[in-house]
């Protein structure tokens, strides 16, 4: 970043990320040297120490303001002396306050942060902005605001058709396209109203009306095949029933799969975190798992190889037995050789 004057927003920014990076309170000349906007106005001479101390305390009036106290400490020696003066981030009051708040966006709205997203490219902090986009989206349903941040960082994670519905939300027209739903051998083509747009546990769906099957429907943005295609003004007035990330919420615990994992191992480390049970056995540990798709959950557990057995039911188990299998096949030369 350069030495000018950043707009005040942009100041506000880099004063915030200093102060929650510090791990000691800061003296306002350790704050102006490391803070760009404060030492130099372009075109005009050095702000002197007294209009640097007013813009500071202006900006800690706004921080504030936003949810941000900074608390100033006092030099005991010279309770009087300004430049001996230090500030620092009042975290126990922003933990306080940081309880999560229901957000609804409607879909304009979210083509407007869109937008809005993508004019800070100019101003250098784009990826910042993209995920604070993608942050809002994520939480924009009062259910899914209490659940955990998104794990989505970057907005290319979305997948291609992510913009599409976007787009075909906000402007309320219906959409078509082609669905590879798990153990079907060929993509069906779905003709669909789209109506929202949630991530859950760091995966996109799209809830719609589908058409075909005249009721509500969700659709995993991973498994859509090719193009989006609009299809048209919105032909339905359904609006959608369901508080979609606590539904499957309570889906996944109704139907959790049970495995084992290897003591210690990776698996047992990346997979206790998501369980709602454990008990530790002599060959292992016990595992009861929430999972509203198995097939999902079978990719997640196919990928610790040895560390892991699945149990119950036993869709899951045939399911990760057939992804161990075709990595035997692959490694043996193609074909359905090797047996699990």
């Amino acid at each position: 970043m350069t030495d000018a004057v950043a707009p005040n927003s942009q100041r506000h920014l880099r004063l915030l990320m200093l102060l929650s990076g510090s791990t000691t309170p800061l003296s306002s000349d350790e704050i102006f040297n490391s803070v760009s906007g404060y030492r130099h106005d372009p075109g005009k001479s050095p702000a002197s120490t007294d209009a640097l101390e007013k813009r500071l305390a202006r900006d800690r009036e706004t921080l504030t303001e936003l949810g941000f106290p900074v608390t100033t400490v006092v030099d005991p020696d010279a309770p009087g002396d300004r430049s001996r003066w230090r500030f620092a981030l009042d975290r126990a009051a922003v933990t306080a306050s940081s309880e999560p708040v229901p957000l609804t966006i409607s879909a304009e709205q979210l083509l407007l942060l869109d937008a809005a997203a993508r004019v800070w490219d100019a101003a250098g902090i784009a990826a910042d902005a993209r995920r604070a986009y993608l942050k809002l989206l994520g939480s924009s349903e009062a259910d899914s605001a209490a659940s955990e941040l998104p794990q989505i960082t970057h907005v290319r994670r979305t997948g291609g058709a992510f913009a599409a519905l976007r787009d075909a939300i906000a402007l309320r027209h219906d959409v078509r396209f082609d669905y590879a739903k798990p153990g079907t051998a060929a993509p069906d083509t779905r003709s669909v109203a789209p109506l929202q747009l949630v991530q859950v546990e760091g995966h996109w769906l799209c809830n719609c009306f589908d058409y075909a099957r005249d009721d509500e429907r969700n659709f995993l943005l991973r498994r859509i095949v090719g193009d989006v295609t609009l299809a048209g003004a919105r032909k339905t007035t359904y609006e959608p029933s369901t508080n979609l990330a606590a539904k499957l919420r309570a889906l996944g615990e109704r139907q959790a799969a049970t495995v084992t994992v290897a003591e210690g191992s990776r698996a047992q480390q990346a997979l206790s975190r998501r369980a709602l049970d454990t008990v530790t056995h002599a060959d292992g540990v016990e595992l009861r798992i929430p999972s509203w798709d198995h097939e999902l959950l079978a990719d997640d557990l196919a990928a610790f190889a040895a560390d892991i057995r699945a149990i119950s039911p036993e869709s899951l188990r045939e399911r990760v037995r057939s992804r161990l299998a075709r990595v035997v096949a692959t490694h043996l030369g193609g074909g359905d050789r090797g047996e699990i």
